[in-house]
């Protein structure tokens, strides 16, 4: 807080030593000077959330295309519109964790969110960077984990299957293809085939890289591994009969697609 002098006249700031005002040419006089009271102004003040940013910011990774960082905050509505839209298939996430990051996400009540303080350029871009790699890592996850899910039944069928053929029982896994695959593939054909293969009818083990349904059908891609270590690339192409996934061909492969 300072002080200074005005002329009465014109109110024209004086300095200390003037005669006359350099304004109005008012003679500077004790009856000419008006004292007035500078004050500095008030820095504004952002009021801040009680919510704690790492907490807003770790939800927003792991769990934002569930809207989980905006329930957090008190942010319902928009957490409900979130977890519907699925974060706009990530979009959205991706803008609350810049906001969040540059410390302007806000709360309920539009109180500001504070993450980190007084963070330079650099470690902020780099902050910025390691959490949309982190969520990318969790959305690939989430998205890989709910295509082994949804096609867990085409496995568990062709699972199945081997097991049978393991045990030599011939019938059963018979039972487990398809009216057409039947039709065309007499039991005793499905004998010799499988027989020719220790990874059918000795198996130990099995994996599929290439998981696909659409409707009615299904596409296995993978590797059989049998009891002796024999790897053999297979392909299997299933449909749903009567509410069942069955069996329709059985494809033996040189290699796997994509393979060198």
């Amino acid at each position: 807080m300072n002080t200074k002098n005005f002329c009465t006249q014109c109110n024209n700031p004086l300095e200390s030593d003037a005669l006359f005002c350099s304004k109005c040419g008012a003679k500077v006089g004790a009856a000419t000077i008006q004292s007035q009271t500078v004050k500095k102004p008030t820095p504004i003040i952002e009021p801040k959330s009680s919510k704690s940013g790492k907490t807003t910011l770790l939800l927003c990774i792991f769990l934002g295309m569930l809207g989980a960082h905006r329930f957090y905050v008190g942010k319902v509505w928009t957490g409900i519109l979130m977890l519907l839209s699925g974060g706009a298939v990530g979009v959205w996430v991706l803008i609350d964790l810049f906001l969040i990051i540059k410390n302007k996400f806000e709360d309920k009540e539009g109180n500001q969110i504070e993450l980190t303080h007084n963070l330079s350029k650099p470690k902020e871009s780099l902050l910025l960077a390691g959490s949309v790699m982190a969520w990318l890592a969790v959305f690939m996850s989430s998205v890989a984990a709910v295509i082994m899910y949804a096609t867990s039944s085409l496995v568990t069928v062709v699972d199945n299957q081997l097991t049978a053929l393991q045990k030599g029982q011939i019938e059963k896994a018979y039972s487990f293809t398809s009216t057409e695959f039947q039709k065309n593939i007499s039991i005793d054909r499905f004998k010799n085939f499988v027989s020719q293969f220790p990874a059918l009818i000795n198996n130990a083990s099995s994996t599929f890289s290439e998981r696909k349904m659409e409707n009615t059908t299904g596409r296995l891609v993978g590797v059989l591994t049998a009891k002796d270590g024999t790897k053999t690339p297979v392909a299997y192409r299933l449909v749903q009969e009567n509410g069942q996934w069955k069996i329709l061909d059985i494809q033996i492969l040189t290699s796997l697609p994509g393979a060198r």
